[in-house]
């Protein structure tokens, strides 16, 4: 990169088939390279910065996730990205695009991907009744309630 930065071209192949981006290929995302090109001299393809890119490959996933991008684009990380902010999460900080998972694989226990930037509070919910009810099974006073995680109250898109 032209700050110096080394940006990690290879991914895992088998992560990426059996995630849900596995069926689409490579430059639906990256736009900018095309088969073949990858960014060096001679191809006169530059990135500035890791940070830069990124934000770019944020545009890319509004092209399958108009409705979460449009929810994202009123929240808080994108208003900290507004403000050039730079600790703002994009899409990739929080969904590894090369290794997609659903909802349905929100780690409760560990608060992932919540808790790697919000590691006091996940460590408060998980004290909570809510956080005590996930880690155990759902179950509060002998009751099977579907506790809440972060996204059910704290909308990050």
């Amino acid at each position: 990169m032209e700050d110096g930065e080394e940006l990690q071209l290879q991914i895992h192949g088998e992560s990426y088939i059996n995630s849900a981006h596995g069926v689409i290929q490579c430059i639906s995302c990256h736009t900018s390279i095309g088969n073949r090109k990858h960014p060096r001299k001679s191809t006169n393809i530059t990135i500035d910065n890791q940070r830069d890119y990124a934000l770019e490959l944020n545009e890319s996933c509004r092209k399958c996730h108009q409705t979460k991008y449009t929810e994202f684009k009123g929240s808080i990380h994108a208003a900290l990205i507004a403000q050039d902010n730079a600790d703002a999460p994009t899409c990739s900080d929080c969904h590894d695009v090369h290794a997609v998972e659903s909802m349905s694989d929100y780690q409760a226990e560990t608060g992932q991907p919540c808790s790697r930037c919000h590691e006091t509070i996940f460590n408060a919910y998980a004290a909570s009744v809510h956080g005590q009810a996930r880690m155990n099974g759902n179950t509060i006073r002998d009751s099977h309630i579907q506790s809440p995680i972060c996204s059910d109250c704290h909308k990050s898109h």
